[in-house]
C-alpha cells in the first residue's frame, strides 16, 4: 500500500510522524506538505526561525520563500493570503508524482481544485479531511445570536476559500467528531465518513493531576473556570446565565471578542458570581488551571477543543456542549456533563451535578484510559485504517 498525504504543515506533520511509526513493512507514506522548510535543506539553516518538515517529507523550499514574501505584500493591501497560496502550490507542485499511490489524502482548505484536477486525469482512492464543521450550518448558528443581540453578522466563517467544492467530486471524509459529521451529513448525507477522533491530542496526563482529583473529591465545586475568546461563538452568554444565584463563582480567562465589548460588558455587570481576567499567555493559563474545580466549553459549535484537553489533562472534570467534538469521549470515558446546546438551564443542571453527585472513581478511571498509550494513537491508528480499507476496495 502506498499513500500519499498533501497538507499544509499544521498538524499532518505530527500526524505523519505518528502513522509512520504504525506502518506495516509492505506499507509506504509519503508527505507533500507546503509553507514550510525540509529539516536539515540548506534554506532551512538560512533560515532557521521558519516551520520545518520532517527531513523525509516533499517540501517545495523555493516556493514557501516565494510565498512568504509575497504574503507579506497581499496583506498589507488586505488581499486573500490563502488562496496566493493554493495558488503557487497548484502550480508548482510535483502533480506527477503525488497522483503516483494508491490513497491521496488531503485538505480540501489548500488544495481541492488541484486534487479535483488529479481524479479527472487518474482513477485513484481519495479521502478528504476536514478539521471543521460545515460552514453554512456553523454560520446559521452564529448569525442567530448576533441577530438576537441586534449585532451585524458580517465573519461568516471559511467563506474566503469555496471548502465545499471537494463535495463536488469526493466521496470519503474524515472528521474528528460525531458533531462534524452530523453537520455535514445534513448537506451531503450520501457521502462516506470516517470518524477519527484526537483524543489526548498529544497531551499527557499532568504528574499532579490525581492529587488535584483527591481535593476536588473532598471539597464542592465552587470555583469553574472558561477559557477562550469571551464571545457569543462560544456561547459564553449562555453560562452567564446559567451561574445566576448559584453557589459557584465563573472564571473568564480570555478577551472579549472584537465588536461584542457592548454585549459582554452589560452582561457581566449583571452579575455578582462572575470574574473576568482578560487575556493570558498561554502558559500562565496552564498553571493557574489547578486553582479551579471544573471547566465548562458551552460552544455553538467546536470540531474539537484543545482547551477542554487542557483541563482534563489537570485532572478537572468538564462540562462541554453537545455541539463540541470533545462530547464523544466526555461521554465515553465519564470525563463530565455534556449539555444542551444554546441551552443555560441545561448547562445549570450540570453545574449542579458536579456539585451534588459526580462520581470522581470513575471519572479517574476514565482520565487514566482517555491517556492511555492506546488511546494516544487513537487517531493515526483510525487515519491508518482508513488508508487500508480505501486501498483494499481500490484493488
Amino acid at each position: 500500500m502506498k499513500v500519499n498525504i498533501v497538507a499544509r504543515p499544521d498538524h499532518s506533520l505530527k500526524m505523519y510522524s505518528d502513522i509512520m511509526e504504525l506502518l506495516d513493512k509492505n506499507e509506504e507514506l509519503n508527505l507533500f506538505t507546503f509553507y514550510a522548510l525540509r529539516q536539515g535543506s540548506l534554506l532551512n539553516r538560512l533560515f532557521p526561525k521558519l516551520k520545518v518538515a520532517p527531513e523525509t517529507s516533499f517540501t517545495l523550499d523555493f516556493y514557501t520563500i516565494v510565498t512568504r514574501l509575497a504574503n507579506k505584500v497581499l496583506r498589507k493591501v488586505g488581499a486573500n493570503v490563502r488562496e496566493n497560496e493554493s495558488f503557487m502550490f497548484e502550480l508548482l507542485a510535483p502533480k506527477r508524482t503525488i497522483q503516483s499511490c494508491e490513497v491521496l489524502h488531503y485538505w480540501p482548505f489548500y488544495c481541492a481544485d488541484m486534487i479535483k484536477r488529479i481524479k479527472k486525469e487518474k482513477d485513484l482512492a481519495t479521502v478528504a479531511e476536514f478539521y471543521e464543521a460545515e460552514p453554512s450550518y456553523v454560520n446559521e448558528l452564529y448569525a442567530t445570536e448576533y441577530e438576537r443581540y441586534g449585532l451585524s453578522f458580517n465573519r461568516p466563517i471559511n467563506m474566503m476559500i469555496d471548502q465545499n467544492m471537494a463535495f463536488s467530486f469526493e466521496d470519503n471524509f474524515i472528521v474528528a467528531s460525531e458533531f462534524t459529521r452530523r453537520s455535514y451529513a445534513i448537506k451531503y448525507p450520501e457521502k462516506k465518513y470516517y470518524v477519527c477522533k484526537y483524543g489526548p491530542a498529544g497531551y499527557l496526563l499532568d504528574d499532579n493531576a490525581f492529587r488535584e482529583i483527591s481535593k476536588r473529591r473532598s471539597a464542592s465545586v465552587n470555583n469553574i473556570v472558561y477559557v477562550g475568546q469571551v464571545c457569543l461563538e462560544k456561547g459564553v452568554h449562555y453560562l452567564l446565565d446559567a451561574v445566576k444565584g448559584l453557589n459557584v463563582d465563573l472564571h473568564l480567562i480570555g478577551p472579549i471578542r472584537e465588536g461584542q465589548e457592548t454585549v459582554f460588558n452589560k452582561l457581566l455587570a449583571r452579575t455578582d458570581n462572575v470574574k473576568w481576567h482578560g487575556a493570558m499567555r498561554h502558559t500562565e493559563v496552564l498553571n493557574k488551571l489547578s486553582e479551579y474545580d471544573a471547566f465548562c466549553l458551552p460552544s455553538l459549535a467546536d470540531n474539537y477543543s484543545l482547551a477542554v484537553v487542557e483541563a482534563l489533562s489537570k485532572g478537572m472534570p468538564v462540562i462541554v456542549t453537545a455541539n463540541c467534538g470533545n462530547a464523544d469521549d466526555v461521554q465515553n470515558f465519564n470525563l463530565g456533563m455534556v449539555t444542551k446546546v444554546k441551552d443555560a438551564a441545561s448547562i445549570r443542571e450540570c453545574i449542579i451535578k458536579l456539585k451534588t453527585t459526580f462520581d470522581y472513581v470513575d471519572f479517574e478511571s476514565g482520565l487514566r484510559s482517555f491517556f492511555s498509550e492506546t488511546n494516544r494513537n487513537a487517531y493515526p491508528q483510525s487515519v491508518l485504517n482508513v488508508y487500508r480499507e480505501l486501498s483494499r476496495k481500490s484493488k
